[in-house]
């Protein structure tokens, strides 16, 4: 309906008479070479008199002096991969920060949905080096702050979450304990326990693969690693239920195939963070292709329920010297995101989309994500004509 409502609204525009002409919209085309999804056809249709030929046609004697003229245009839409951060809050200031002492290299762009008068803020002796910059609200350079920009900065429409309808897999997990029974409701936990008043969770302390359990281990209550722990992840989902993911000071952790998604079975407010503390080394990566249990995880590397609560005292934290090789989207739609106090991500591609996203302190975020042809990708929309 909206392409209906957008196509008419143009054409009356150009003397469209929606009581006398006709239009049709085809998404996609129904004929030509552009018959594909993203390519729209409108066809637009009006009877015209005949001039110079009327006064002939009245000699033969014929009573029709009108003749249908017919107009066709394509136009075919891509999304063009160009960002690989995007603050999503529509109104918030500072919906993307980078302040303190706090450095951003990046070789693609940053995106920021927040119409504010400062929706992009850089302050301090922060610097931000990108390749482009769209936000919808303003640029707001505070103190030191130093934005490079291969490109110019521009205002433009909102960027579309590339992940917006990506839905949780079906799990059974902990449930929703009932208030009148003091055991603990685990049985769908493959790791840790939580149960009425008490959140057990999980620490821990040897190698997990999801694959022993179908491609998805549910873990309940918490996931921690803790200091001088060294451990794998294998190929698979990791599903934390009404529980943080937290990695403490002097811990490792490394897999490659993971997504790890925060969510719950019951009280949404149970939903937890990911909290990476200081001196923690992880080196992650995501799926390369969809999972056949989560069909659009593929490239998900950290995924936080949208249901979570928000607020001042709720974020997802990587703080305090971690060294971060991160491969894969980093996804808080509802939550905020912060890189503070020494954090170090590496050279692969991380892609980070957050309802805020700060970076402060010594703080260096580099990625490098090279023209992508993935399912997922945060970019503008592009508009061409079609055949």
């Amino acid at each position: 309906m909206t392409i209906i409502a957008a196509a008419t609204a143009d054409a009356t525009r150009n003397g469209f008479d929606t009581a006398t002409d006709g239009i049709v919209i085809n998404n996609p085309p129904t004929s030509g070479p552009n018959q594909v999804d993203g390519s729209v056809e409108v066809i637009i249709s009006r009877q015209m008199p005949l001039f110079f030929t009327a006064a002939f046609f009245s000699l033969i004697g014929a009573t029709t002096q009108q003749f249908k003229a017919t107009a066709r245009a394509v136009v075919n839409t891509s999304i063009v991969d160009e960002f690989c951060i995007l603050g999503l809050d529509p109104t918030g200031a500072k919906s993307v920060e980078v302040t303190g002492n706090g450095t951003a290299t990046l070789n693609c762009g940053v995106a920021v949905n927040s119409d504010a008068d400062n929706a992009l803020s850089i302050s301090g002796n922060a610097t931000l080096i990108t390749t482009s910059v769209s936000t919808v609200g303003n640029i707001d350079l505070v103190g030191g702050g130093t934005l490079n920009s291969e490109s110019p900065p521009e205002r433009g429409a909102v960027i579309v979450d590339p992940l917006k309808d990506l839905v949780i897999p079906t799990f059974q997990g902990a449930g929703d304990p009932d208030p009148g029974d003091n055991e603990d409701i685990d049985d769908g936990c493959d790791k840790g326990t939580y149960g009425q008043g008490q959140s057990g969770g999980y620490t821990a302390t040897t190698d997990l693969n999801a694959s022993d359990y179908g491609g998805t281990m549910v873990i309940c209550g918490g996931f921690t690693v803790a200091a001088g722990t060294t451990i794998n992840l294998g190929p698979g989902i990791y599903i934390i239920d009404q529980g943080d993911f937290e990695i403490n000071a002097g811990a490792s952790i490394t897999g490659s195939g993971v997504t790890i998604i925060l969510t719950s079975s019951g009280d949404d407010s149970k939903i937890g963070n990911f909290q990476v503390n200081g001196g923690a080394d992880i080196t992650l990566s995501a799926p390369v292709d969809d999972p056949d249990d989560a069909p659009g995880y593929g490239g998900v590397l950290f995924y936080q329920d949208r249901n979570v609560s928000s607020g001042p005292t709720n974020n997802n934290l990587f703080t305090g010297g971690a060294e971060l090789d991160l491969e894969g989207f980093l996804y808080f739609p509802s939550q905020d995101v912060s890189f503070k106090g020494g954090s170090e991500v590496g050279s692969r591609c991380t892609r980070l989309i957050g309802q805020k996203v700060t970076i402060t302190g010594n703080t260096n975020l580099a990625t490098n994500c090279p023209t992508s042809e993935d399912a997922h990708v945060i970019g503008k929309l592009v508009a061409s004509l079609g055949e």
